[in-house]
């Protein structure tokens, strides 16, 4: 026996009412506007978050061992980011060096045990062994810094290099400048 049909006033009932597709239009265009205009600010935050916390490091002078040669000079790595990076390897390369009799060193790199840091927690500095090459009677010296590190939370290792250029001030004392790069 067929099962008997429900009334149509309870059939109607069971329906979701429809709404009217007048002023349906112009609703989905302000949302979707509206949508828009809000999503290009999160975006450009999200941007800005995800740049604030890259590691930001710089190279620069701390002092003078030997204030009459260029690589007496004491340098250091400072970490001005705001997360801590791990597993820093750093070595010095002599770019070119030249004495005043045509002599000079270039493409030499050098790296010790002091070179390597676990950790450099932010705002923390670590001096660098650079000044383990002795040359007498350089007129012109150029070198550059190589950074290994892995930023905290990250699988991968970035290099960075700092390249570095020395003039010689009144008096004799060398005075080390970053090179744009």
């Amino acid at each position: 026996m067929p099962k008997p049909k429900a009334p149509k006033y309870i059939r109607d009932r069971r329906e979701p009412p429809r709404q009217s597709s007048v002023g349906q239009g112009k609703r989905w265009w302000t949302k979707r506007l509206l949508q828009f205009v809000l999503g290009i600010p999160a975006f450009v935050g999200f941007v800005a978050a995800i740049v604030s916390f890259l590691p930001k490091l710089s190279v620069d002078v701390s002092g003078s061992l030997r204030s009459q040669d260029p690589m007496g000079t004491v340098f250091y790595l400072s970490n001005d980011g705001v997360i801590p990076i791990r597993d820093v390897n750093v070595s010095c390369r002599a770019d070119d060096i030249r004495t005043g009799i045509g002599q000079g060193v270039s493409g030499i790199g050098f790296m010790n045990r002091d070179s390597h840091a676990d950790r450099l927690s932010p705002g923390h500095k670590m001096t660098l062994p650079c000044a383990r090459v002795n040359v007498s009677g350089a007129v012109t010296a150029r070198m550059t810094i190589d950074v290994s590190y892995k930023p905290a939370w990250f699988w991968w290792h970035r290099n960075e290099e700092f390249p570095l250029q020395a003039e010689r001030a009144q008096g004799g004392i060398w005075i080390w400048k970053n090179i744009p790069r």
